[in-house]
């Protein structure tokens, strides 16, 4: 069989087992509920996400992998503007599919004032469609979802950089996906959020 036949076939597989689904099945989309997790984190405890319903806001950070230069600094801008982000009742949440203990290790060597939480097999991240593909040696072409930060293939799964803030009601509220190589400043999250909660 040719190349294109076995990408073709590669492709159903995925499509059949779940880790692709046509349109936007994968997508968490802004002004829709966002969907509940539970998962194990920095702070010794499992932290799940219908914890702050009617008490916080929460900042979803999916990063890809700990120590990366985008990442940190993505954590980094997000630390330097922590008070601001908690004076409108703003719980950060930063996730990866790394382990708890290198996450661990991450956050004490930033000093992150925030919790990282571990999804190892990557079940959050596909569903909320913050996945890629982590390099490996295979020659195939990545598969996209267009518009939707989605890239997947036969390799391992990670977390891309993407961004869901949540309303105190479970609804999303809004969505970024910068890409991996460019980290996003906190302003338009903290302007959102502000709008939220009603303070200028």
């Amino acid at each position: 069989m040719g190349g294109k036949g076995m990408r073709y076939l590669l492709l159903i597989a995925l499509l059949a087992g779940g880790l692709l689904v046509p349109g936007n099945a994968l997508a968490v989309t802004v002004n829709e509920p966002a969907p509940d997790f539970t998962l194990p984190s920095t702070t010794g405890e499992a932290i799940s996400l219908s914890q702050f319903r009617g008490k916080k806001m929460v900042l979803i950070e999916f990063y890809g992998i700990n120590f990366a230069t985008t990442c940190t600094k993505n954590l980094t801008a997000r630390m330097v503007d922590f008070e601001a982000f908690k004076d409108v009742d703003v719980q950060i949440l930063g996730i990866s599919v790394d382990e708890t203990f290198s996450q661990k290790t991450f956050a004490d060597s930033l000093g992150l004032p925030f919790p990282l939480l571990s999804d190892v097999d990557a079940k959050v991240t596909r569903l909320y469609a913050a996945a890629k593909r982590l390099k490996g040696g295979t020659d195939l072409a990545p598969l996209m979802l267009p518009g939707k930060g989605v890239q997947l293939t036969q390799d391992r799964i990670g977390a891309s950089q993407a961004f869901f803030l949540i309303d105190k009601q479970g609804i999303v509220r809004g969505r970024w996906l910068p890409g991996d190589r460019h980290p996003l400043a906190s302003e338009e999250m903290l302007e959102m959020a502000r709008s939220l909660a009603g303070k200028p």
